[in-house]
């Protein structure tokens, strides 16, 4: 029916594409769940820390994603994203990984953090110089201009998201 989950909150918000809504999911104390008074229980911290991690490729080339052994040699291929797309694989905090083009060249390093989902690789922002990564994205075509926007979106609707939830957003937004 109707019933409503009591912990979506309705937020409204502006991540640059004009005022949006959504209902996102705030996890409850866990003595709700026990149907309890709230605080009258702690959630246990599991042991094992692992959780499902993903790269996002923000780029026009597709990519190889590698477990890297930290000590120099080679990694171990996890999967592949292709242009504009994600791969994905379980991980762990201080798991480090790399992505890598065709030829092997290694084009982004990445150090696995607790509570931190989702990783991305842009090939076109230049931080705190809008004009620069506007100039940048001027090599892509249409196509794949409209790719690397659901994604930027999608990082962006990330950041909000994990304000308000204190997760990552796993999917594409919208």
């Amino acid at each position: 029916g109707d019933d409503i989950d009591p912990n979506l909150q309705r937020h409204t918000f502006d991540i640059g594409y004009g005022e949006e809504s959504f209902d996102f999911y705030v996890r409850p104390d866990v003595s709700t769940y026990y149907r309890e008074d709230p605080g009258t229980r702690r959630a246990v911290q599991p042991k094992h820390v692992g959780f499902a991690a993903k790269w996002v490729n923000m780029s026009p080339q597709r990519l190889k994603l590698f477990w890297d052994p930290g000590d120099g040699g080679p990694g171990s291929l996890i999967g592949a994203a292709g242009p504009f797309q994600s791969a994905g694989t379980a991980s762990f905090p201080t798991h480090k990984f790399y992505l890598a083009d065709e030829s092997g060249n290694v084009v982004a390093r990445f150090v696995v953090k607790k509570g931190q989902s989702v990783y991305y690789y842009d090939p076109f922002e230049v931080s705190g110089d809008e004009a620069a990564t506007q100039r940048n994205l001027q090599s892509l075509d249409y196509q794949q201009y409209e790719k690397y926007e659901i994604q930027k979106r999608t990082q962006l609707f990330n950041q909000k998201y994990r304000e308000i939830t204190g997760r990552d957003y796993l999917a594409i937004y919208p």
